[in-house]
């Protein structure tokens, strides 16, 4: 058996942020023994797939998710595997929520909106983001889940 038939050579289709973290993690399980050869095939011209910063007017704005949650600690160890755990930036309180833009007008998300769930219906039910129509259907989910 010839030196190069033991490395295993695998193709990483995309290079958004699945790609990325799919061809990272065989790198690291690569090894001596079976080494691991990754090719990554993006048709853009860059990678990062839909992450990006953006200046629209006087705002700055993710194009893709900019955050994670830190009580899951799987992504900050990535991060330290990475060597970027320094380069983590805590959310300022101040400035902490999240818009939607409805009817082209950027609105909060109601208080008590964890995830993309409600957790106060209060909030949801007086919120403009929502239609009277949807906010019926999201009161009959726990009937028609």
């Amino acid at each position: 058996m010839s030196e190069s038939s033991n490395v295993r050579r695998v193709a990483v289709i995309g290079g958004g942020i699945s790609g990325l973290a799919a061809a990272h993690r065989l790198i690291e399980q690569s090894s001596s023994e079976r080494p691991i050869e990754v090719t990554l095939f993006e048709a853009s011209d860059r990678v990062g797939g839909v992450f990006g910063t953006i200046h629209i007017d006087d705002y700055l704005v993710e194009t893709g998710a900019d955050m994670f949650i830190t009580n899951q600690p799987a992504a900050v160890k990535l991060c330290e595997r990475l060597g970027i755990a320094d380069q983590l930036i805590q959310t300022d309180p101040t400035f902490r929520g999240s818009l939607v833009l409805r009817n082209g007008k950027p609105v909060p998300i109601p208080e008590g909106f964890m995830l993309l769930s409600p957790a106060k219906i209060w909030p949801v039910l007086t919120s403009p983001i929502f239609s009277p129509l949807g906010k019926l259907r999201m009161g009959l989910e726990y009937f028609l889940p």
